[in-house]
């Protein structure tokens, strides 16, 4: 084989390589990639959660990757010290849909789309709620971060405790907004 015909695979090697690399890395982390609106707030409550009220919550993912969402809190404002920590959430393992991850303790949020989620929230914060005055904070994962994760901790299980401790693991992204008020 003569060595232009070697360099001209080896480009095409390169190139094919690059694809998903790049891929990758424009969709590792997305800014601010989850929307969260209060849809319906007149629903029973929770059996677990008799203190606080049922609502159901739209999530949005605004990019054009698949985003997992880990959970969703509403923290309690400084201002009550009498309140719990959390004022309200959406716990993955309270959903009967759009469940991922090897236990089920990811909300997958395909791209483009919106997903409703049963969330709860302290019955003194649901008019709060109602008004848009509250602020969802969410831990989540793009979908490489996701992939990457699931093998870490696939291998995890399967290496010597000495050389797991070299695995990558990816952060979870935190982010905060504002928790949209119900529609008209």
């Amino acid at each position: 084989m003569s060595r232009r015909t070697k360099l001209i695979i080896l480009a095409i090697f390169f190139v094919l390589l690059a694809i998903p690399a790049v891929y990758l890395a424009f969709h590792w982390h997305p800014r601010s990639p989850l929307r969260f609106r209060v849809v319906e707030t007149a629903l029973p409550p929770m059996a677990y959660y008799h203190t606080d009220t049922q609502v159901t919550v739209a999530v949005e993912n605004v990019t054009s990757v698949p985003i997992y969402l880990r959970y969703m809190t509403i923290p309690s404002p400084a201002w009550a010290p009498h309140m719990r920590k959390v004022s309200g959430a959406v716990v993955s393992r309270e959903q009967r849909a759009h469940k991922a991850g090897p236990q089920e303790n990811y909300l997958l949020v395909p791209a483009h789309s919106t997903i409703h989620t049963a969330a709860f929230i302290l019955n003194e914060r649901v008019e709060d709620a109602r008004a848009g005055k509250l602020v969802a904070e969410y831990k989540w994962m793009s979908v490489g971060k996701f992939l990457i994760h699931s093998v870490s901790q696939w291998m995890v299980r399967r290496v010597p405790k000495s050389m797991s401790r070299f695995l990558p693991e990816p952060a979870l992204g935190v982010d905060a907004t504002s928790l949209e008020a119900v529609g008209p």
